[in-house]
């Protein structure tokens, strides 16, 4: 008899993110933490609120500019002919639309990236998880000040793995799921592009019979 084990998805929501750490630390012979070192990485909690804030500027930034460039470039072409030259300003409306579909995608389905970052790659404590917030939003600001377009996920992937490795070793880092992750960003890029490829064989013939590859 006994119970049935739980899901996986109920063994990770049940998992003490701190307890877990410190269990990692002990396994690899740093013993359990002191009531000072404990109280010290409570504290992180609530720097932890204003890194998120600071990132939720970064995404803003980069990625929602990342999105919305396709769009706007379209848009221009449409309201000033594909022969106009001057660059225009993104109208704050694209923006607006950008930032409102980026907040969907995250109420509908952002919880499955949120917790493959948070749970699955390595345990993280509130010291650790304000090492990688921090880190990951200097990246995307310093790549936005450099007119770089970067993905925050991305950035983020690569600090939650480092910081694991660091703070854990290898051995409590998750490379299964690393190598999962960098197989779809490969699979991402070609999929993309065939299925824009598609879209436009489809819509081609009824947008414009006098553009130049006609």
């Amino acid at each position: 008899g006994g119970q049935p084990a739980a899901s996986g998805r109920a063994a990770v929501e049940n998992v003490d993110p701190a307890a877990a750490a410190e269990a990692s630390r002990a396994r690899m012979g740093g013993g359990p933490l002191t009531d000072d070192r404990r109280d010290a990485i409570y504290c992180f909690r609530y720097l932890l609120v204003f890194t998120a804030a600071l990132e939720s500027f970064a995404h803003g930034s980069n990625d929602t500019a990342n999105a919305t460039a396709a769009f706007s470039a379209t848009y221009s072409a449409w309201s000033g002919g594909l022969g106009a030259c001057e660059q225009k300003l993104t109208p704050a409306w694209i923006m607006g639309l950008g930032g409102a579909f980026v907040l969907l995608g995250i109420y509908c389905l952002g919880y499955r990236v949120i917790e493959t970052v948070g749970r699955k790659i390595a345990i993280v404590d509130f010291h650790t998880a304000w090492c990688i917030e921090f880190a990951s939003t200097a990246t995307v600001v310093i790549a936005t000040l450099m007119e770089l377009p970067v993905s925050s996920t991305h950035c983020q992937i690569g600090a939650v793995f480092c910081v694991g490795l660091a703070s854990m070793g290898c051995r409590e880092v998750s490379w299964k799921q690393l190598c999962l992750i960098v197989a779809s960003w490969a699979a991402t890029l070609p999929f993309a592009g065939l299925l824009a490829a598609v879209i436009l064989l489809v819509f081609r013939p009824t947008v414009c019979q006098s553009c130049p590859w006609n």
